[in-house]
């Protein structure tokens, strides 16, 4: 059997940023400082969706607690812990900086241009929510339907105190479409790298 002995190895180029050094006590791997230094791979991935419609009351921010259910058909897969959910509080499984994508989809509204609101509010001390992204589309008609996305890149640094809830608002009386078979509602956690 062959040994190859190197202190660090370096791509071709100039980017030492992607260098990785070889320690010197017990073989230990730092990471190299720079633009690639919070990589650390895809930990956390999941889908959830709703199953249940909502209705939501015509000019209220609504928190959506009902019906929740991971994605578990069409060859879903998921990578790492899941997240939890418990009356609309999303809690992290582990620390790091995760993309948040909610999708909303509305049906039903009883008047054409109605606004709708796809909403992620963020705490980071377990008790004041704020407003980190909305976003806004309109019904073209009563029979429409409006598909609205919103996105947060959240930086966890305590899953105890850092938390989310995820809201939706419209102008008027409407239902959010569900299914248990479909994700028509649902929100995407990826953890993209460590905190």
């Amino acid at each position: 059997m062959s040994t190859i002995k190197v202190s660090t190895i370096s791509p071709l180029g100039t980017d030492a940023t992607k260098t990785i050094t070889m320690g010197e006590s017990g073989g230990i791997i730092t990471r190299a400082s720079g633009a690639n230094a919070n990589f650390a791979g895809v930990k956390v991935a999941g889908m959830w969706r709703i199953n249940t419609g909502t209705n939501l009351v015509a000019d209220t921010e609504t928190t959506i607690t009902a019906g929740w259910e991971e994605v578990d058909s069409d060859g879903y897969g998921t990578i790492g812990s899941a997240m939890s959910e418990s009356s609309g509080i999303w809690t992290f499984p582990e620390t790091g900086i995760y993309q948040i994508l909610w999708n909303v989809q509305f049906k039903d509204p009883q008047a054409a241009g109605n606004r709708c609101t796809t909403i992620i509010s963020v705490t980071t001390d377990n008790s004041s929510y704020s407003t980190a992204t909305d976003n806004s589309g309109n019904f073209e008609s009563t029979s429409s339907r409006a598909s609205i996305l919103a996105s947060h890149i959240f930086d966890v640094t305590d899953t105890s105190t850092h938390k989310c809830k995820l809201n939706a608002l419209n102008t008027g009386t409407v239902t959010l479409h569900s299914a248990d078979s479909q994700s028509r509602t649902w929100v995407q956690f990826i953890r993209l790298g460590d905190t």
